[in-house]
């Protein structure tokens, strides 16, 4: 049995162009898709960030308050809580700096 020549005719064609449009929204779906995991990553670890510069913070803050008033017998030399304060100054500014470059790229 021979193929009847006018249904050869009635099968749709793919098109270049047709698979080239698919391929093309497949990568914008999957583009969207990464920008969408790397906003949340992003909020993700800046909120973690934020928390460990508060605690750091704190945590410094409580020893200069510590040997300030010299409770529990507790005492630093003026040098070393110059260098803590310094540093921990100098880490939170370099870190505000690292993230909020990261967080907010140029376009």
């Amino acid at each position: 049995m021979q193929p009847n020549i006018d249904s050869i005719h009635n099968v749709p064609e793919v098109h270049a162009s047709d698979r080239a449009t698919d391929e093309a929204s497949q990568f914008l779906a999957e583009k969207i898709k990464d920008i969408i995991h790397d906003r949340l990553e992003r909020e993700k670890y800046a909120r973690l960030l934020f928390l460990f510069m508060i605690s750091f913070t704190f945590a410094t803050f409580l020893i200069l308050i510590l040997a300030g008033f010299q409770c529990i017998k507790f005492s630093l030399d003026n040098s070393v809580l110059i260098t803590l304060l310094t540093t921990t100054f100098g880490e939170i500014v370099g870190l505000f700096l690292v993230v909020s470059k990261y967080l907010f790229p140029k376009r």
